[in-house]
């Protein structure tokens, strides 16, 4: 395979971190998609999402113990009254859905979000390591 051919699969190629759920494709359904950033501490994830024009009402966050959805519609305010008509839009419009898995089990009761100048900012806790052995008595 040619160099060339193959920085081109690259670019047209599936991609999946850890985090995804799902395999992403580049599609039209994917440039609707939020900006998603996530970062790790010791104790918690961190994670953004570019949400620019969306009211938080249209906005629809699911959390779980090993997964994230964060799913909403970028709706149109276009209006066409009193003889005005939309000539050209580069905005986009739609429904979009992203879904993240996380590595180690969250604390989903503690989780909190925030929605701020078009940034939804989620702070998720991770669960507290359990030691899972117990002193077992001998009958």
């Amino acid at each position: 395979m040619s160099l060339i051919r193959f920085f081109n699969a690259l670019d047209d190629a599936e991609y999946c971190s850890p985090y995804h759920r799902q395999v992403t494709h580049r599609s039209d359904q994917q440039s609707l998609n939020p900006a998603v950033e996530i970062n790790e501490s010791k104790d918690k994830y961190i994670v953004h999402a570019e949400l620019p024009g969306i009211a938080k009402e249209n906005v629809d966050l699911n959390i779980t113990e090993s997964s994230i959805s964060l799913s909403g519609e970028f709706k149109s305010t276009r209006e066409e009254k009193d003889g005005l008509r939309g000539m050209f839009s580069e905005r986009r419009y739609g429904k979009f859905a992203r879904s993240f898995n996380f590595p180690e089990r969250v604390d989903s009761e503690s989780a909190k979000a925030t929605f701020k100048d078009g940034v939804l900012d989620i702070i998720i806790p991770k669960q507290a390591k359990q030691d899972r052995s117990r002193k077992l008595e001998i009958q």
